[in-house]
């Protein structure tokens, strides 16, 4: 999943995490030109693919603006 928050861009993904045999969502912050300024560990740890989807879009939506070094601001 994507947001665009004015020329920024924030992107959701998970990662598997095999030593805890889970999943953990990451958000992934892009700034105006494309670059990566930040990755943030977003969620605590789910076994269900499903339970993280929702997780990350519920944590997206609560995003209301980025700082300029890519830090979101939440509600």
């Amino acid at each position: 999943m994507e947001r665009r928050l004015g020329d920024y861009e924030v992107v959701t993904s998970f990662l598997v995490d095999t030593s805890n045999r889970c999943l953990r969502g990451v958000l992934m912050v892009y700034g105006p030109d494309g670059a990566l300024l930040r990755t943030i560990p977003a969620t605590a740890p789910s076994v269900s693919r499903a339970d993280m989807e929702e997780r990350m879009r519920r944590l997206l939506e609560t995003i209301e603006a980025i700082a300029p070094d890519g830090t979101p601001r939440y509600r």
